[in-house]
């Protein structure tokens, strides 16, 4: 029973990694190696820096709002000549 409970846990986990690079393949073997629980917390931690990555690359200016692909740090809008973050 906890061998069953086990791998749907890692099939779960499997079913997340689909929309990801490596797929559900290697998701679900991780899982399976290293516990659905740490695979868990890999999946939440990354989904995280993806997030954060993409906010980044789709900053948009603060005062004219016009979208512009920068750095997390800084950068200069053309569209209203400001520097800012």
């Amino acid at each position: 029973m906890l061998i069953a409970i086990y791998l749907l846990l890692c099939v779960v986990i499997g079913l997340v990694g689909i929309s990801r690079k490596t797929g559900f393949l290697s998701y679900f073997l991780l899982s399976v190696i290293f516990t659905p629980f740490v695979m868990l917390l890999y999946v939440l931690i990354s989904q995280y820096f993806i997030r954060r990555c993409r906010a980044a690359r789709e900053r948009k200016c603060l005062d004219c709002k016009h979208e512009k692909k920068v750095r997390m740090y800084a950068y200069y809008c053309n569209a209203c000549q400001k520097t800012g973050a």
